[in-house]
């Protein structure tokens, strides 16, 4: 994909190849064609469904918008929503990923957790044991809180720049 191209998408290619090169580091095993052109299928969309004040499955993004495997889904749509909330944080807006939910828990995935943003309490390598004194109950209360007031913030970030 030429870089005139990702412009028309609204992301830019230097910010990418930064965000690449952190998930290489972090085992991400896609390489950077693949990985750069379902990042740039993917951030449209979820722009599209943040407009539409909405959420949107993991399989419905991956499955049935980027044309991912069902073999492949669970290790690369991470990497995928992963790459565009972290291209929305470098940009100084909120992780647009939190608009993406397990079809059975209506909740972001684990690594929603690890993202850049995330408030290093919640963070999904958060050793309870070690933290202040937080039930896992109470530690999931206070994710629940965050993620719903990230939603709020996409919505409105995306309402704004119709």
């Amino acid at each position: 994909m030429k870089t005139s191209e990702l412009k028309l998408r609204g992301m830019k290619e230097r910010e990418l190849r930064k965000i690449y090169q952190q998930f290489r580091r972090a085992g991400c095993f896609l390489d950077w064609e693949e990985w750069k052109e379902k990042v740039t299928r993917a951030y449209p969309e979820l722009i599209k469904v943040a407009r539409q004040r909405s959420l949107i499955t993991y399989g419905e993004l991956g499955l049935g918008k980027l044309g991912i495997s069902p073999d492949w889904l669970h290790p690369k749509i991470g990497w995928i929503v992963g790459a565009c909330s972290e291209y929305e944080w470098l940009e100084g807006r909120p992780l647009i990923s939190s608009i993406v939910i397990n079809a059975d828990t209506k909740r972001p995935g684990k690594g929603f957790w690890g993202l850049s943003g995330i408030p290093k309490a919640l963070s999904y390598d958060i050793d309870i044991s070690n933290a202040e004194p937080v039930s896992k109950d109470r530690l999931e209360f206070k994710r629940d809180e965050f993620w719903t007031k990230e939603v709020a913030k996409v919505y409105e970030q995306w309402q704004e720049r119709e």
